[in-house]
């Protein structure tokens, strides 16, 4: 029996972590309201919409300058299939579309946020959670909500996925996993979690094949009908579409930049060789975990091993693509000794970065504009070598979402 003294600290914490997620809580809605009006990647999204209503080339940045009226610089660079999302806030005027958009994005961060507490992070208190989900890896989800990227909704949708693949609901999974490859194509290759079955169920073969044929078809069916197989489509622009900096931390990036800055000629031929090099390491390394999660059937910890390989080998994370790995980074640091102090010193750490950059201090430098990828790294070796591993408990009973 506790204390009445233990009772009252016990009180005491619940207040701070509640008056502490409150406030995470209203700096966010304080940032939307500073920040709706810049959504660079959304005014691209709004503007191609308008263009496909108008009939005219949505990959061309001079149709989009045209029925924007401003100058916009990034082009379009998603499929045709993708401007569906975007098509029912172009009957909107800009300044409403641009609430719109961003009003749904925090409805759907608040959704994800509820499945990483429900489904995969039950234990964790939410103070730490609040803290890893603002401000973590350098704030990912304020760089998704400053930019109005479809980042957000990708991500929520494979969550979801991950939700219903730990409740052995497979065919939702693949769904969800083909829904959100629609806007950045990559995130098809989770299906591959398809391929290790639950315990006492069959080997869903069939159920990935009809994903495949089914992402195949809603990937390339519009453009070999009009309007879309008139248009430029959008892989001209790719080279373009490749940031650097802070905007877009991760090993091709990283290594890039070294090239260049040692005046290397032709940098980019030395960092696609080098991130080959890298991805195969990575992937010999990862090899022998996933083996053992294989044996053991564990569906949490392959979806959160999943995440961060993903994220780690992705030729173009970007800063927003970092919100993957939030769940993975609490998931696999439980093991830590502490409890709720581990877990909200995890949060700390990989919110640093993110809580410096609002106090206006962010990190300067190369190392700093990489950092989020430096810790997701040393994270995932730390797990493939055994030293974290997610918290005990029977694979057979799942949290159903």
């Amino acid at each position: 029996m506790s204390t009445p003294g233990q009772g009252r600290h016990r009180d005491g914490l619940r207040w701070v972590h509640a008056i502490g997620v409150a406030l995470a809580m209203l700096f966010v809605l304080g940032f939307v309201v500073r920040n709706h009006r810049l959504q660079w990647d959304f005014r691209t999204y709004l503007a191609a919409a308008q263009c496909a209503l108008r009939g005219l080339d949505p990959y061309l940045l001079e149709n989009l300058r045209a029925v924007s009226g401003r100058p916009i610089e990034l082009p379009f660079i998603y499929l045709p299939a993708a401007l569906v999302t975007f098509l029912p806030f172009a009957a909107l005027p800009n300044a409403d579309a641009l609430w719109a958009w961003i009003g749904l994005k925090c409805a759907v961060s608040v959704g994800l946020v509820m499945i990483w507490k429900r489904v995969f992070l039950p234990e964790v208190p939410w103070l730490a959670l609040m803290l890893a989900a603002v401000f973590g890896f350098n704030g990912a989800l304020l760089w998704d909500l400053r930019s109005g990227n479809v980042a957000l909704l990708e991500v929520a949708l494979l969550w979801l996925g991950f939700a219903t693949y730990v409740a052995h609901r497979r065919a939702w999974f693949g769904a969800l996993v083909v829904a959100a490859s629609i806007y950045k194509l990559l995130p098809i290759a989770f299906l591959a979690l398809l391929l290790v079955p639950a315990k006492g169920r069959r080997w869903p073969l069939r159920l990935l094949v009809i994903c495949l044929l089914a992402f195949a078809s809603i990937t390339v069916g519009p453009t070999l009908v009009p309007p879309a197989s008139r248009w430029s489509g959008f892989s001209p622009h790719m080279a373009s579409a490749f940031p650097a900096g802070d905007a877009n931390p991760g090993f091709l990036a990283l290594i890039w930049a070294l090239a260049s800055a040692a005046g290397v000629v032709e940098p980019w031929r030395l960092a696609l060789s080098a991130w080959g090099v890298y991805a195969l390491a990575v992937t010999a390394l990862s090899v022998p975990w996933f083996l053992g999660v294989w044996r053991r059937r564990d569906a949490q910890d392959l979806v959160m091993g999943a995440a961060l390989i993903y994220v780690l080998l992705s030729p173009r994370p970007m800063a927003y693509g970092y919100l993957l790995a939030i769940p993975p980074a609490l998931h696999f640091t439980r093991s830590l000794p502490g409890g709720t102090t581990a877990a909200l010193l995890v949060a700390l750490v990989i919110s640093a970065q993110g809580l410096a950059r609002v106090a206006n201090y962010p990190l300067q430098g190369l190392a700093a504009h990489h950092l989020p990828f430096l810790i997701v790294l040393t994270l995932w070796l730390a797990v493939a070598g055994g030293a974290l591993r997610g918290p005990a408990r029977n694979p057979e009973n799942p949290v159903t979402p």
